[in-house]
């Protein structure tokens, strides 16, 4: 008799966890969100009142969670595109991207879904002939270093202030990087910094003290200089053509 209550108790939590399902509602296939835009992604669930995480797929590549513990009851989170609590691999706007909603372990199963068919990120629709505009008319001058005569100082401060302006009027997160490089001739020449995401920032004070060889400085007196915004993965966002002042 207790063996035949235990396998019903058995049967009864299995059919519970069986019926435990979550649905994705949105986004679910053909749409065109924008970077940097607010979105809500939604969801339905039954069978269970635990917590989910959201995630980012594009194609099979695992991007990043959107969130993570959030309570499944609540039935969506308003997602700023392109942002995440944590990244697997780098993000840039394009297609084939899907969301998978799936319970998180403590749950003991882990029911899950993921958008039936794939939708669209679109870049930020950025103005780069303003922030053109804004950065050519500075100069820039690399200033001898005391005790390095290989080492040269370059103010850039004017330069990062139209930067982070430009950033803030066209909403860019704080989380999405540029990286800003000088090149010459197609080629790179000397990587500044970047602004935004967790790489080697560029100092605060916009003062950047970098060591530059025999060549590296015949270029810089060149002044056929472009200063080159990339994003994460490295894609060219925009070149600006800049002006030098002669090395002393």
């Amino acid at each position: 008799m207790k063996k035949a209550f235990l396998i019903l108790v058995a049967l009864i939590a299995a059919s519970v966890l069986s019926a435990a399902s979550i649905t994705v509602v949105s986004p679910n296939g053909g749409e065109n969100w924008q970077q940097g835009s607010v979105q809500r992604i939604r969801w339905s669930a039954t069978g269970f009142n635990g917590k989910v995480h959201v995630i980012l797929y594009q194609g099979s590549t695992r991007i990043g969670s959107v969130v993570r513990d959030i309570n499944v009851s609540l039935g969506y989170y308003d997602w700023k595109v392109g942002q995440f609590v944590s990244q697997n691999n780098p993000f840039s706007p394009g297609s084939g991207f899907k969301v998978q909603v799936v319970a998180t372990a403590e749950n003991n199963f882990n029911p899950s879904d993921m958008s039936d068919g794939e939708f669209t990120i679109s870049a930020l629709n950025i103005d780069w002939a303003r922030l053109r505009d804004m950065i050519k008319k500075f100069m820039y001058k690399p200033d001898p270093f005391p005790g390095c005569p290989q080492c040269f100082m370059f103010d850039l401060k004017p330069w990062l202030e139209e930067l982070i302006k430009f950033r803030k009027f066209n909403k860019i997160d704080d989380d999405i990087a540029w990286r800003i490089e000088l090149r010459t001739g197609g080629a790179k020449l000397i990587e500044l910094g970047t602004i935004g995401g967790r790489g080697a920032k560029i100092p605060a004070d916009g003062k950047l003290k970098l060591s530059l060889n025999d060549n590296q400085r015949s270029k810089l007196q060149s002044g056929n200089l472009m200063l080159v915004i990339l994003d994460a993965r490295g894609k060219t966002l925009t070149q600006i053509l800049v002006q030098a002042e002669q090395l002393k």
